[in-house]
């Protein structure tokens, strides 16, 4: 059967990102471009076309559950550095207000970097997930946009770990499905 579309999901977002680049049959949206990343592919005038909806959709979904979510901005922290990381990054760096800055958390501290300088965020900085518990417990807004959990956590993962150290009043959305501990 003919596929109209379809969605593409973590570890993919950045590689098919390249492949419908190179692709001349394709074509890519400027949110998609913007963001070096894809998660939604469908067809138009013959062309597989690329967009990346993840940003309007982690915005738009505290836009209905927390309508003055803005302005609790003070420290966002952000795990991961994949394609929703980039989707996160630049939607939040659109919404925030001056101020408010941005931590990026990943494995390789040199990944968070270069996703911070390939989107031209300011006010923003990289760090390992070894200051993950630190910088969450400031956190008002922290998101994991990682795949740790996505398999079970582990008794002590990071995520966890900072979890623990949330402020009762930060913003916490669930961006990533996690399995229970077995």
């Amino acid at each position: 059967p003919e596929v109209s579309g379809g969605n593409v999901t973590i570890p993919h977002k950045e590689n098919v990102f390249e492949w419908l680049r190179a692709n001349p049959n394709a074509t890519l949206t400027e949110t998609a471009s913007r963001l070096g990343a894809v998660n939604t592919l469908y067809k138009r005038d013959g062309l597989i076309v690329g967009d990346n909806t993840d940003g309007y959709g982690f915005t738009a979904n505290l836009d209905n559950s927390l309508a003055n979510w803005r302005e609790y901005l003070a420290t966002v922290v952000i795990v991961g550095a994949g394609g929703a990381s980039r989707a996160v990054v630049a939607s939040l760096d659109d919404a925030r207000p001056a101020g408010t800055h941005i931590h990026l958390v990943n494995r390789t501290v040199e990944r968070a970097d270069g996703l911070l300088c390939d989107l031209k965020v300011n006010d923003a900085t990289a760090h390992g997930l070894d200051e993950l518990s630190s910088l969450a417990a400031s956190a008002t807004l922290i998101v994991n946009t990682s795949s740790i959990g996505m398999k079970g956590a582990a008794a002590g993962s990071p995520i966890e770990d900072a979890a623990r150290l949330l402020s009762p009043t930060a913003i916490a959305p669930a961006y990533v499905y996690t399995h229970p501990t077995t």
